[in-house]
């Protein structure tokens, strides 16, 4: 462990935890699975593996609130990494968008939305 709660979460999610647990969509999507398995009928809709990772969240935030321990601040910094590393693989796994450019008046050029050169903005801003 460093002195860089950040590097250490970098690092157990990158490595050590997905040798452990599995990579980050798949098992957060299994406890996921099991939620909402549990859950049932008290569900509008069916929990996601994104939304499993942030409540792994809620469960260090608990701890702290009674406990405050280093452990628990790099578990909240690694399951915020994991939501990331579910969002990019979702983000990759989605069928390209493929959309017209039109470049002159005569010419219309198609672009695969996962791989254009110019960043993209993000939809939440």
């Amino acid at each position: 462990m460093s002195d860089n709660i950040l590097i250490d979460a970098q690092r157990l999610t990158s490595h050590d935890r997905q040798e452990t647990y599995d990579h980050p969509l798949d098992n957060h999507q299994r406890i996921a699975d099991y939620l909402n398995i549990f859950l049932g009928d008290q569900l509008s809709w069916a929990l996601t593996a994104r939304q499993a990772a942030l409540m792994q969240i809620f469960v260090k935030l608990a701890r702290e609130q009674h406990c405050q321990k280093r452990d628990n601040l790099l578990d909240i910094a690694g399951y915020a990494r994991c939501v990331e590393i579910i969002d990019q693989n979702i983000a990759m796994s989605k069928p390209p968008l493929i959309v017209a450019k039109k470049e002159s008046t005569d010419d219309f050029r198609f672009y695969d939305t996962h791989s254009w050169d110019e960043p993209q903005a993000h939809p939440c801003g």
